[in-house]
């Protein structure tokens, strides 16, 4: 039996979520990847073609104009870059949190940039306070201090990013509103406004139908006037 087959055989059937899990992997927009130059070191775009990869790279962020993609790079290299040394995978990860909200231009993509910046150094304070324990420290209030210090820096990161994201939300809402045509926000206008009122036709009053029988006729008092009876 070749070994291919023996292999598929091998290999457990597919549920459906998983095949569906597949499928939606092999459909999605391929990642732009870097990889480190030779010859100066920098992070550059992995393409056969140069520009068709940093022309990707520019969409991926929503932007046209060059100078702004080569400063990004730098901003994301420089979260990413230690003593000297580009982290790759750290790197694609930063990409990754930018173009996960699929930015419309340059201040989206500055947004997320800098929200994927928080999220790494929230990470760094999470670590820090998690190995505090097992540090050697001088005294137990040297201990403590560093445990507040390490909460405190904890909780102001986590507030910064959530209020990064909320006017990351109102920026794209403004934006989103600026750039709604006037014809579709009058349509939506009069689709909520009431309707207008029509004056309609009087209906004719009903003739009432004098009852049959006897009528009674009532005296009436004659009017007063200066008080005297007028007749």
């Amino acid at each position: 039996m070749p070994q291919n087959e023996a292999e598929a055989k091998q290999q457990p059937e597919l549920t459906p979520r998983e095949r569906a899990a597949l499928e939606r992997l092999e459909a999605a927009d391929p990642i732009v990847r870097f990889f480190v130059s030779d010859d100066d070191g920098k992070a550059m775009v992995g393409h056969p073609i140069k520009a068709a990869g940093f022309a990707l790279f520019m969409q991926a962020v929503g932007t046209t104009n060059d100078d702004f993609a080569n400063g990004l790079i730098k901003q994301m290299r420089s979260v990413t870059d230690r003593a000297g040394h580009l982290d790759l995978d750290k790197l694609h990860y930063q990409l990754a949190i930018i173009t996960s909200k699929k930015p419309r231009d340059e201040v989206e993509a500055v947004l997320m940039a800098k929200f994927a910046a928080l999220n790494s150094a929230t990470m760094k304070a999470v670590e820090r306070y998690m190995n505090i324990e097992h540090m050697v420290w001088k005294n137990h209030e040297s201990r403590v201090q560093s445990e507040h210090m390490s909460v405190s820096d904890i909780s102001k990161l986590a507030r910064t990013t959530v209020m990064l994201l909320e006017g990351f939300t109102r920026y794209r809402a403004a934006i989103g509103k600026a750039e709604q045509p006037e014809g579709e926000a009058a349509s939506r206008l009069s689709q909520t406004s009431p309707p207008t009122l029509t004056k309609s036709e009087s209906s004719p009053m009903p003739i009432m139908e004098q009852p049959t029988g006897s009528v009674v006729t009532l005296a009436r008092e004659p009017a007063k006037r200066n008080g005297h009876a007028r007749r």
